[in-house]
């Protein structure tokens, strides 16, 4: 009965059961079992499509529509026969956007596209571009958060919707962030010499490869005598 669906369109079809040719055919759309009617299409062919390139103006996505169809033919008029209903697609998410960042934690947010309050959003989130999946998150809102991250680790987060009966968009394009470092910890001096000192500190759950910068000073930071970048934690 509906051999095509899009976000802004929908297209419905029937038998003729027998009707000849000239048989005219009038098709009504409407998103309340007929309590009242959003458009109808009068036509002698075997099909009609509402909304964007079809009759009438675009639909709106990731809702229900009910459509019935009667047949005239000469003087004789049938009563409708109604042909199920269908549900438009939802809207890709728009303008996906980084939120609050912190040590083990980031989040996502995004537009809803024209989306009804009913449009759910699957929300994931990846160490490796979405070669897998680490979490996913499903809201009816417009935002998620991921918690229990490593720190200074590199995530992609990405969103998709799905309308009320179950059928996914396209993922939005993904962002990529970077959880925070945390402070190195137990910092200790060790093995000065004549003309140098050794520096070591922990590197307190950051992951190897996290970049440190080290700095010396004779006069408590007023100024800095030396400063380095070093992966290592000495």
């Amino acid at each position: 009965a509906f051999p095509a669906v899009g976000v802004l369109s929908a297209a419905a079809a029937w038998a003729a059961a027998g009707n000849p040719a000239d048989t005219l055919y009038r098709a009504e759309l409407s998103t309340d079992s007929f309590a009242s009617l959003v458009n109808s299409s009068d036509t002698f062919g075997l099909s009609a499509v509402f909304g964007s390139g079809g009759q009438g103006a675009n639909l709106e996505p990731d809702r229900r529509y009910h459509v019935r169809v009667r047949a005239s033919s000469g003087a004789v008029t049938t009563g409708y026969n109604p042909l199920g209903s269908a549900t438009t697609l939802a809207q890709e998410p728009a303008s996906p956007a980084l939120g609050a960042l912190g040590l083990s934690s980031a989040s996502l947010s995004w537009s809803a596209n024209s989306n009804p309050a009913s449009t759910r959003y699957e929300a994931q989130l990846s160490t490796d571009a979405f070669a897998t999946v680490n979490s996913s998150s499903l809201t009816f809102g417009t935002s998620a958060a991921f918690t229990t991250l490593s720190q200074n680790t590199t995530y992609h987060l990405r969103v998709r919707g799905a309308n009320s009966a179950g059928v996914a968009t396209a993922f939005a394009a993904s962002v990529t962030t970077v959880t925070f470092a945390a402070a190195p910890s137990s910092s200790a001096f060790s093995g000065p010499g004549v003309s140098s000192i050794t520096a070591s500190w922990g590197a307190n759950g950051n992951p190897v490869g996290t970049n440190w910068r080290i700095e010396l000073s004779t006069d408590s930071f007023a100024t800095t005598n030396l400063s380095l970048t070093t992966t290592s934690i000495s």
